[in-house]
């Protein structure tokens, strides 16, 4: 009869993680704890005999790859006594899998796509975040009440190479799609900064930017190589686990292109046979691209601004359109959250509303904004919870702006 999978008898456990550090010829206690059994040297029949034994006696189910990338804090604390630390990876790891296996790492020929299945109503339509693909916004986009329709970033806009000729694409494109204008537009990232420019020239009805640059320090970030692998790696909904060991491996390439490849090939492992990767080194490659093409054009524009008369500048800032700019991230200043956000994206006065989360702050506030308020909501989750969260606001709050 099986032993009970929460009573192991002391010798048991005591025997079982004395044959890994063994074999592994460490001690756990002065061991750097991020660093996984994988870095320690661990043989494939170690692996092999762990695997089966967490399967066997606590029905935690991982694979080969998955115990070598175990660290050493998280094996020690399951041999302490936590044995949820493994189970959760465990939970993590599958849920990241499926997760990763819905994204389709192709870049299209089809000059868009259609997000969700709602029928009624005009559509609004999406602009193409700065990795290109749609990943990150189409759980936004089955929860709108409306049809949303994406403008792909395809195959044929490789030389597209500044973001005035980015945003020209995109409305000869709405031309066709909606010939009377008077659209709805929603942009995240690359898709933000394209609403902000096409609110000067384009035909808008109301335009939403889901703001994640305010935030960003421009020229320090953005030529960060671990701030890129950070927002890309979030934009696939992989897990703090694996971007941490994606950095761990990147410590010792300096290259950027060999730094991209090792990402490619590390999501090749962890995704497997699901993973629908044709184009996922020239996504990535792209990604990195585009996001200093952003920080360019902001330091470009910002110079011109800063350059011409009050007079010129108002001129060039005028806008068509309403405008809601909804900031998802946590804000514990709040003194210069408008001004952040319209410098962010060259915004005139009064043509913005501002809907702002301010998570782990015990209260909610309203701050006038360029139209008279501003509404600030509080926001109280862990990162998981957050996943859900996050998409039922933005959902909420675009339903009410764009009915």
């Amino acid at each position: 009869m099986r032993a009970s999978r929460e009573t192991l008898t002391g010798s048991s456990e005591e025997r079982l993680f004395g044959q890994l550090w063994s074999a592994l010829g460490v001690d756990p206690k002065t061991t750097p704890g991020h660093m996984t059994l994988g870095d320690l040297g661990m043989e494939s029949m170690v692996a092999v005999e762990l695997q089966q034994s967490l399967e066997r006696e606590y029905d935690i189910k991982l694979s080969l790859n998955d115990v070598k990338n175990i660290t050493v804090k998280q094996m020690t604390d399951f041999q302490s006594g936590n044995k949820e630390i493994l189970r959760n990876l465990a939970k993590e790891i599958k849920l990241m899998r499926v997760r990763l296996s819905k994204i389709k790492f192709i870049i299209p020929f089809e000059t868009h796509t259609k997000l969700n299945n709602a029928q009624n109503g005009n559509p609004i339509y999406f602009l193409p975040p700065v990795e290109g693909i749609f990943s990150m916004l189409e759980n936004l986009a089955k929860k709108i009440d409306r049809p949303v329709i994406g403008l792909n970033w395809t195959q044929d806009m490789k030389n597209l190479n500044n973001l005035k000729e980015i945003s020209t694409h995109y409305m000869d494109l709405l031309k066709k799609l909606s010939p009377n204008g008077n659209y709805d537009i929603v942009g995240h990232s690359l898709g933000a900064m394209i609403v902000s420019k096409m609110l000067r020239k384009a035909p808008i009805g109301r335009a939403v930017i889901i703001d994640v640059l305010s935030n960003i320090n421009s020229e320090e970030d953005i030529n960060n190589e671990e701030y890129l692998i950070d927002s890309f790696i979030k934009s696939i909904f992989l897990s703090d686990n694996f971007r941490d060991k994606i950095s761990r491996d990147l410590n010792s390439i300096k290259d950027t292109n060999e730094k991209l490849k090792k990402i490619g090939s590390e999501l090749r492992e962890f995704g497997g046979k699901s993973l629908i990767d044709k184009d996922l080194d020239e996504i990535m490659r792209n990604t990195a691209d585009r996001s200093k093409m952003i920080i360019n054009y902001r330091m470009k524009t910002m110079k011109k601004l800063n350059q011409l008369k009050q007079g010129l500048k108002k001129k060039f800032l005028k806008s068509n359109g309403k405008l809601f700019v909804i900031n998802p991230f946590e804000e514990s200043d709040e003194s210069n959250i408008i001004d952040r956000i319209s410098e962010c994206y060259f915004l005139p006065e009064k043509v913005c509303q501002i809907f702002v989360f301010l998570k782990k702050l015990n209260r909610s506030k309203i701050f006038q904004d360029f139209e008279g308020r501003m509404d600030i909501e509080t926001v109280n989750a862990n990162p998981n919870e957050l996943l859900v969260s996050y998409y039922d606001k933005l959902a909420v709050l675009t339903n009410q702006y764009l009915p």
